[in-house]
């Protein structure tokens, strides 16, 4: 892994407590005779600190702010663990973090005490350091406590990233001229991620965590297998082609790279499975290879129902996307994947960019659709 330390908003990127902020919030309101916020109001008013999220909720005109600031602080202390709770795959990303021997720390905008608490409770086993809002320190955006947090680390900031859900903190990692990650499932959507500056944005636990695994290497690996590999030229030069022609010469470029391939197969293995469709032959190698239906249409990102229809219709005919995501679940080798492919009468083109990065994963026997996925979109191409 490229970073030796990751730091970590809270809310919004490790917890979603936008319930328990909503409901000091309107105590607070209730409190001092003013409106009650919703909580979609609420979810753009934090991120910058509780005297901007009181400011904001209170509205114009507001004469005790700072009384109120101090009865939110108390109830939320009180209640700040009611309904929060980490984001579904958040913990399991900092254990694969924790095991590949990453530093990480949590850098918030709450109360130091809140943040303490928070740690405690919910991430003791992988988190060390917590920082929060204390007198001293200016808290974010100014990087103050994003240094506070590194030297705690021991960590230079070239060998770390910060990961976060809004402008704040996009504008953060500005200030600290640090690498940053952003992610959309918080407080803030990918729109206003992408206005505010935000360079790479992630949309799961798992997209995260190959993001922090840094595929820059993997990204320069394809490029030069799919600057050996795909018929580029020949594509351009059929392209400019009338379309009767075009379509003849496609085609015939599919059949010589397929035939070629098919000549270095045993052609025992071709003609024994020759009359089966593509559920029996779906259904023959999960036997095979001893897997169940569960783990292997979990592994494809197809439902349940779904595979149902497969393996209930002799004659299912799935999917070019369906194909491919099975072949990845069935960790199939390059032959196998053809021949499945064939059955659903598809087949993987050297003309294709997205055919030739899903053959560069199978080549090197890493079947992962999330990194595929990734990969995918990395080169402008529709994910599976």
């Amino acid at each position: 892994m490229k970073y030796k330390a990751i730091l970590f908003d809270l809310d919004g990127t490790l917890l979603d407590s936008l319930d328990d902020l909503t409901d000091a919030t309107n105590a607070t309101m209730r409190q001092f005779q003013r409106n009650e916020r919703t909580k979609e109001e609420v979810r753009q008013f934090v991120g910058n600190g509780i005297v901007r999220l009181i400011r904001e909720a209170a509205g114009e005109g507001f004469e005790y702010l700072n009384e109120a600031v101090a009865f939110q602080r108390e109830y939320y202390d009180a209640h700040s663990v009611i309904k929060t709770k980490p984001y579904d795959g958040i913990l399991e990303m900092l254990e694969v973090l924790k095991r590949n021997g990453v530093k990480m720390a949590i850098v918030s905008n709450k109360p130091q005490p809140t943040v303490t608490k928070l740690k405690e409770l919910f991430f003791e086993d992988y988190i060390d350091v917590a920082i929060g809002e204390t007198p001293n320190v200016k808290h974010k955006p100014e990087p103050d406590t994003l240094f506070e947090a590194l030297d705690k680390l021991a960590v230079n900031k070239d060998d770390a990233v910060y990961v976060g859900d809004s402008e704040v903190d996009v504008l953060t990692t500005g200030n600290a001229s640090m690498e940053g990650l952003f992610v959309d499932w918080g407080f803030r959507d990918r729109e206003v991620l992408k206005q505010a500056g935000a360079k790479e944005i992630c949309s799961n636990p798992e997209e995260l965590l190959y993001a922090l695994n840094n595929h820059k290497e993997l990204h320069r690996e394809i490029e030069d297998y799919l600057e050996d590999n795909i018929i580029e030229d020949t594509l351009s030069a059929i392209d400019k082609l009338p379309s009767s022609r075009k379509k003849f010469l496609s085609n015939y470029v599919e059949e010589v790279s397929v035939g070629a391939q098919l000549s270095q197969r045993s052609i025992d293995d071709v003609i024994d499975q020759l009359d089966e469709s593509f559920s029996e032959s779906v259904l023959r190698l999960i036997d095979d290879k001893g897997y169940s239906d569960v783990e292997v249409y979990k592994r494809a990102g197809i439902d349940r129902k779904l595979f149902s229809k497969l393996r209930s219709n002799v004659n299912y005919q799935p999917s070019r996307n369906t194909a491919l995501s099975l072949c990845l679940a069935l960790k199939l080798s390059l032959d196998e994947t053809k021949d499945l492919l064939n059955k659903a009468g598809f087949a993987l083109s050297k003309s294709n960019k997205a055919d030739m990065i899903i053959k560069f994963f199978i080549e090197k026997e890493d079947y992962d659709l999330y990194k595929v996925n990734e990969a995918l979109n990395h080169f402008g191409e529709t994910c599976l």
